[in-house]
């Protein structure tokens, strides 16, 4: 629940393209690439949306390169 939660916030947030560089100064991203790995399908999934919209930044797509791998290689797994 609390990392549905979090997601929701960091998701919201996210949207607006200030939200995104105040997410990357508190660093929160690094929670939600934890949260790739959550067992719950809904939080997985919002932590990956959250993420995509951090990325849409120069600053966050290079500091979210790995991320952004991992999500490449779980969608390649995925369709094997």
């Amino acid at each position: 629940m609390i990392s549905t939660l979090l997601n929701l916030h960091v998701y919201s947030i996210a949207v607006i393209t200030e939200g995104k560089y105040k997410e990357l100064k508190c660093q929160s991203h690094l929670q939600l690439m934890q949260l790739m790995e959550d067992t719950n399908s809904e939080a997985r999934l919002n932590a990956i949306k959250a993420l995509g919209l951090i990325a849409e930044t120069p600053q966050g797509k290079q500091e979210l390169q790995p991320a952004l791998d991992k999500v490449r290689s779980m969608n390649t797994a995925a369709n094997h």
